[in-house]
């Protein structure tokens, strides 16, 4: 027993930290259970370890009880399997699936053509396969070399697995697909870097590039000889050179000259350091617009079935939403097609278009055939200099109506007052004259350090979701995003949560379903126009990505506009849509792990469903408009990918509505 060699000291801080998983210093029993059950210990044996390790028996393990655990005679070695290891590298490949995913900048659209060829010159034994050694692999640690060579095998570049421990690497095999889709998403290894943690292990960041420039740190490469025995905590994010250490990323830039895949290096300004991929451009006085390039059409098709426990009723009226595109100044789509079809092909369904949604009348012994269909454009979104950007792909900055800034710009929501006073002490508050991208864009990467994903809170503190991310530093997309839009508006710059979807391949790996509900941003600049984002776990790119393997769809935003009620109420009556709509951000609605408040048609399932009917070009009353609730059926899988509990019987879980459960099919179409 007794404190660790100084070699592997940072190591045990590392996993101290990591298993603290609500970072108060301390481990307690829930948090010892989660791991040790997912490492293989028996649920059975799990109290007697934590009884033995709480020395004090306070119900917590302090950093010095957990040292005493790990180095002990009776502690970690003789409780953990002897192939712990191997199931960390699992686990943990598991959270960066789910990591990759949490924010839809993570993976950008990329080429569609996939990655360039590279020169050889790494040769591995099977010798089928050579490979450039970036600048950074060679000649430092040996943990950056080995590291660089294992992502290739689990990337499929090649089957050499020479420089892994059998074991692991049979644990590394299942979880190939998903590097190999980073790979051919974010690009090529173009760099390395290590910092030393111990005699055998070190901290290794690997930094990829295709268009942009995305990092994947791994917090642990140990080595026993030369090969590498453990790689565990993976930590994914686009990055911009400012964060490569800058002779590394000179060397970066003179071998890519070197293999006549860029121009000439210019030297790195190295202005400020940042996490923001939009620290490139000079946010505060450069000539920018928004571009707008169609990368790929998507077609969702929708199926729904009613829930077990859940009568038919004779008729329903279906609402489909529409999605706003780039010709009305939000620049994710460039168009959207709603079909409405009977999939026993009986015939269509009497249906009609409004600007905001199509309206169906559905008969109920057809609700069993319903499918709908969205299929839409998908743009990739960038900010660029006016000067570089092709005159075809600009968006035209549209006129932002004073009932429309008014709406969003709204600040009437609970704790207010203690939130700008937070900004202020935090540094956060918008300085005089700061333009509103450049204030974006620091408020939303002061969310990328010290901020942790957390589904869990949200249920506790829904009342405080608007001010929950700034005073807990924890919550879900939907506290990082509101959190974010309630800041811009307290400082004067128009801002709205969208809520839709986060779906493709990478989504699909991570959670089992290919799209989860999901809320991202969009906020208003100055002379530029509506700037949509992810401020989830941090603002990372300014933008939309538009690829198959991760991307975003807005079904509605979470405020409703004066002319979009007005269109609403002429299928509604007044009293059907009732005080649901409001333009304060407390009051936004789909927010939250209940969907409280939920929009009359759905951020939650990409459609609407009400008892009742028909509708014949007149407002339905409540008695013939009665709502019902629209799920996804995979959102049992969604609720466990981020740690709550989901419910089984939907049916008892909304007693009073009809529950319809919809199922998801993505097709990527050529454009």
């Amino acid at each position: 027993g007794g404190e660790p060699a100084p070699a592997s000291k940072d190591q045990v801080e590392a996993t101290f930290r990591r298993w603290d998983a609500n970072r108060d210093g301390f481990i307690t029993a829930s948090e010892l259970r989660e791991v040790l059950v997912r490492l293989g210990v028996p649920k059975s044996s799990v109290h007697k370890v934590f009884e033995s390790a709480d020395i004090n028996h306070d119900g917590k393990l302090s950093y010095k009880e957990f040292i005493a655990w790990v180095y002990g005679a009776k502690g970690a070695k003789a409780v953990l399997p002897p192939d712990v290891f191997a199931k960390a590298f699992s686990q943990d490949v598991g959270e960066l699936g789910r990591s990759l995913v949490r924010n839809v900048s993570n993976i950008p659209s990329g080429d569609p053509h996939g990655p360039p060829p590279v020169p050889a010159m790494w040769r591995t034994c099977t010798g089928k396969h050579e490979f450039v050694i970036p600048p950074g692999a060679e000649g430092g640690l040996p943990q950056a070399y080995v590291a660089f060579q294992v992502i290739q095998f689990l990337a499929g570049r090649t089957e050499d697995s020479s420089m892994v421990v059998p074991a692991v690497a049979k644990a590394m095999t299942p979880h190939r697909p998903m590097f190999k889709r980073i790979l051919d998403a974010c690009g090529e290894i173009v760099a390395v870097h290590a910092v030393k943690l111990g005699e055998k292990s070190a901290r290794v960041d690997l930094f990829l590039r295709k268009e942009d420039l995305f990092r994947l740190r791994i917090d642990t490469v140990e080595l026993e000889g030369n090969l590498c025995s453990r790689m565990n905590g993976f930590q994914p994010c686009p990055v911009v050179p400012e964060d490569v250490p800058e002779e590394l990323w000179r060397q970066v830039e003179m071998a890519s000259v070197a293999h006549g895949q860029g121009q000439p290096p210019m030297p790195v300004e190295r202005l400020q350091r940042s996490t923001s991929a939009s620290a490139r451009r000079d946010l505060e006085h450069g000539d920018l617009v928004l571009t707008s390039e169609p990368m790929v059409r998507h077609r969702f098709r929708v199926r729904v079935r009613l829930a077990d426990g859940c009568a038919r009723m004779p008729r329903y009226v279906l609402l489909v939403p529409r999605l706003v595109a780039r010709s009305a100044g939000h620049p994710r789509y460039l168009d959207h097609e709603v079909s409405i079809q009977d999939a026993s092909g009986f015939g269509q369904f009497e249906s009609e278009p409004f600007e905001h949604f199509v309206v169906a009348n559905v008969p109920g012994r057809r609700i069993q055939d319903l499918v709908v269909e969205h299929t839409f454009t998908n743009c990739k979104v960038r900010l660029q200099e006016r000067g570089a950007a092709p005159l075809d792909l600009v968006v035209p900055v549209p006129r932002l109506s004073a009932e429309e800034r008014a709406a969003n710009s709204c600040c009437a929501f609970p704790g207010r007052e203690k939130l700008q006073a937070l900004l202020k002490q935090r540094g956060l508050a918008r300085g005089d004259g700061e333009r509103d991208l450049a204030f974006a864009a620091r408020l939303g990467q002061a969310l990328c350090e010290g901020y942790r994903a957390d589904a869990a809170i949200v249920d506790r503190y829904i009342d405080e979701l608007p001010t929950l991310i700034w005073e807990k530093r924890a919550g879900d997309c939907s506290a990082f995003n509101l959190g974010f839009v309630c800041a811009l508006r307290l400082f004067g710059v128009p801002a709205r949560v969208s809520l839709g979807f986060k779906y493709g391949q990478a989504v699909k790996h991570a959670i089992g379903s290919v799209a989860a509900t999901h809320a991202a941003a969009e906020f208003f600049a100055e002379g530029v126009g509506w700037v949509p984002c992810d401020a989830t776990l941090g603002l990372r790119r300014l933008g939309h990505e538009a690829s198959s393997d991760l991307s975003f769809v807005e079904w509605r935003p979470a405020v409703e506009a004066t002319a979009e009620r007005a269109v609403l109420e002429r299928v509604l009556a007044e009293a059907a849509v009732g005080a649901r709509t409001s333009a304060e951000p407390g009051a936004y609605r789909g927010l939250g792990p209940d969907g409280r408040g939920e929009p009359f048609w759905a951020s939650q399932a990409g459609l609407k469903l009400f008892e009742g009917g028909p509708f014949v070009g007149k407002p339905l009353p409540p008695s013939k408009a009665r709502e019902c609730m629209a799920v996804m059926e995979d959102m049992g899988k969604v609720m466990a990918a981020v740690g709550v509990e989901g419910p089984v019987d939907w049916s008892q879980m909304f007693p009073s509505k009809g529950v319809f459960l919809c199922s998801y099919e993505l097709t990527e179409l050529p454009l």
